[in-house]
């Protein structure tokens, strides 16, 4: 597999591994999104108005902790990538993985402990963008997507033509059917593979516990391959 059929499966897989620990940070960590950050960032602003600062300062450490992550993996990459590093998204990936067998195998006492570190893995994947030619694809959330996919649709329906104003040509930039078509289709797998990734988190974290986090580890092997590749 190589080119944009391995960037596809590379996403689609991403999405799944982030599915699967959000359904589990969600379950084990009292309702906490590790990877749908918009969530909390809502629940922190229903605290404030409730000035229930005890149950929301939690949720605002995750917040900040989920974007430092992304900061200092970003940069992490950057000084990888200028100094010629072979694959440093890999090597993110890897960083990632062990931060998931962390949470897993070395079980950490207490809340905080364990949400750090989910929410540091999510964080650390969603610096590790795909790529879909020159297209970035965000595999943690979807809403960004999901509003992809419904704007390409409507490409399809209606395609401008080229003598008229158009918003999906002029402001949205899109003009090849083909390319919609195509772009519809991989949206809407990404969809698929992070609502998949949900419903196996969900079931086996309540008959494995936190042993079924061994699947995503599986599915982080599978994309550390397909990079260095």
């Amino acid at each position: 597999m190589s080119g944009r059929p391995r960037q596809a499966a590379l996403a689609v897989l991403l999405a799944g591994v982030a599915g699967f620990v959000d359904a589990v940070g969600y379950l084990l960590l009292h309702g906490l999104f590790v990877a749908h950050i918009t969530g909390d960032t809502d629940k922190v602003g229903q605290g404030l108005a409730r000035a229930s600062f005890a149950t929301t300062a939690p949720i605002a450490l995750a917040v900040l902790e989920w974007t430092l992550s992304i900061a200092v993996a970003t940069l992490a990459i950057e000084l990888a990538t200028r100094r010629g590093m072979r694959a440093p998204v890999a090597v993110a990936l890897a960083v990632e993985a062990a931060l998931i067998a962390a949470l897993m195998g070395w079980r950490p006492s207490g809340f905080h402990a364990r949400e750090a570190l989910a929410v540091c893995a999510m964080g650390v994947q969603t610096a590790t963008v795909a790529k879909w030619g020159r297209q970035t694809i965000r595999t943690t959330y979807l809403s960004g997507m999901l509003t992809r996919l419904a704007q390409a649709a409507a490409h399809l329906v209606a395609r401008p033509a080229r003598n008229e104003p158009s918003y999906l040509r002029d402001t949205l930039g899109l003009d090849d059917r083909r390319h919609s078509a195509v772009m519809s289709l991989l949206y809407a797998s990404l969809w698929l593979g992070f609502v998949g990734g949900a419903v196996a988190g969900a079931w086996t974290t309540t008959h494995w516990q936190l042993w079924g986090l061994s699947l995503p580890l599986a599915g982080l092997g599978v994309a550390v391959g397909l990079e260095l590749r």
